[in-house]
């Protein structure tokens, strides 16, 4: 057995923080395993291992059986201790990367970790505590669950919203709460005066924002400073308790719709250069540098409304776009590879009240056919490690569902 040990493990003890239940409260995540202490990941390659989908991490239920189970504290509790956790050591994370963790103990899963784009010959550049997550129907890298920005990782979150090319962020947390950060301010606070920022080689303009009683949503110009195109972010905000979880679950089913509503927009989204006009990439490819064309409002009396820039300039337009340096510069966004926008799911660790949504979301999409709540947790914790290692996250999630049946069976929801 070899230890190894690194040289800057003070400096990761020092900004680095582990969580725990008593001080975080239930946004907090905590290490759990199953009977016997059996992790679930054996090894870097084991968190995918079928082996691992046994009788005791499923439950499927129709909604009159899951409605019952939901009013059963003592049964949601067991099934939600037997369900296998994975975990991450703190010597996978890329040497130079430690202080860019909110948490010493809630770090990204390399199998399924976001990846950047390398700037320069910094290795650092391609890290973000980050994770892709499966969503409803299967669909891979629908989610990226992620930790709130840092002030040092803010950057790298603008980054990584371009780089994947999403156009939906999911926020669920404040940016204090009881006196403790739990988010840096990563958008400008006003749609009015104070309604710019600029982080690195972006720079971020609320162009509006509708507040509602539990939420809010909001229209984000995200500008690249460098490829000199921009493209029109949604943000969703559930104002969540700093204490416990929401007890209006008749918002948070509104919100889900919002974020279903706001998702199928986001696939179809485009992108404009500084003059407004729409930029298109050929077949949806980045690195052919030979098929980018504009669409025009004609108002030059063109006629056929195309106005296609030449190779050359087309060329120097692209480069700008994927110029990269490292071994990630050839890796494509994931809207590329799985044909999907992620949607961005972000509270302080990403992995409590983040990994809540998303077993809610898709969980909800199953019924009224059977829903596997248990299951779906598995899942999520093998992409996102640490996700919903709360048991009142957990009973929250069954709790909301049971609501959400009692509306669609009444017509009140969509069931897609």
């Amino acid at each position: 057995l070899v230890v190894r040990r690194r040289g800057r493990r003070g400096i990761y003890a020092q900004r680095c923080t582990p969580v725990s239940l008593d001080a975080y409260s239930l946004d907090s995540v905590s290490v759990g395993h199953r009977k016997g202490n059996h992790r679930l990941r054996a090894s870097k390659r084991s968190y995918g291992n079928p082996a691992y989908d046994d009788e005791v991490t499923s439950h499927p239920m129709q909604y009159a059986a899951l409605a019952s189970f939901a009013m059963d504290i003592e049964s949601m509790t067991a099934e939600f201790s037997e369900i296998p956790s994975v975990t991450v050591r703190p010597d996978e994370v890329p040497p130079g990367c430690e202080d860019k963790n909110r948490y010493s103990n809630v770090l990204p899963l390399p199998e399924t970790r976001v990846p950047l784009k390398r700037l320069g010959n910094d290795p650092a550049t391609e890290y973000i505590n980050a994770n892709f997550v499966t969503g409803p129907g299967n669909i891979r890298n629908y989610y990226i669950a992620t930790q709130a920005p840092l002030s040092n990782t803010v950057v790298d979150f603008w980054r990584m919203i371009w780089e994947q090319n999403s156009r939906l962020i999911v926020m669920l947390t404040e940016y204090m709460e009881n006196g403790v950060e739990k988010c840096y301010e990563y958008l400008p606070p006003s749609e009015i005066s104070d309604n710019k920022r600029i982080f690195g080689n972006f720079k971020i303009i609320l162009k509006k924002r509708e507040q509602r009683e539990k939420y809010a949503i909001s229209s984000v110009q995200l500008i690249n400073l460098e490829t000199r195109t921009w493209r029109e972010i949604t943000h969703l905000w559930y104002f969540w308790p700093a204490k416990g979880v929401p007890d209006d679950y008749d918002s948070v089913i509104d919100f889900l719709c919002e974020i279903r509503t706001y998702m199928k927009i986001a696939q179809t989204a485009k992108e404009y250069d500084e003059e407004g006009v729409e930029v298109i990439y050929g077949d949806q490819n980045r690195s052919s540098f030979s098929n980018l064309s504009k669409l025009r409002s004609d108002e030059g009396g063109s006629g056929n409304g195309v106005n296609v820039y030449s190779p050359a300039r087309a060329e120097e337009q692209l480069r700008r776009v994927v110029s990269t340096n490292g071994t990630l510069g050839r890796m494509k966004a994931a809207s590329e590879i799985e044909g999907i926008r992620p949607c961005v799911v972000t509270c302080a660790s990403g992995a409590g009240r983040s990994a809540a949504l998303m077993a809610l979301d898709v969980c909800a999409r199953a019924l009224p056919a059977a829903a596997d709540v248990p299951r779906v947790v598995r899942s999520l914790r093998a992409q996102r490690p640490h996700s919903l290692s709360n048991r009142h996250h957990y009973i929250f999630v069954y709790k909301v569902l049971s609501e959400y049946g009692k509306r669609m069976l009444g017509g009140g929801v969509d069931t897609i």
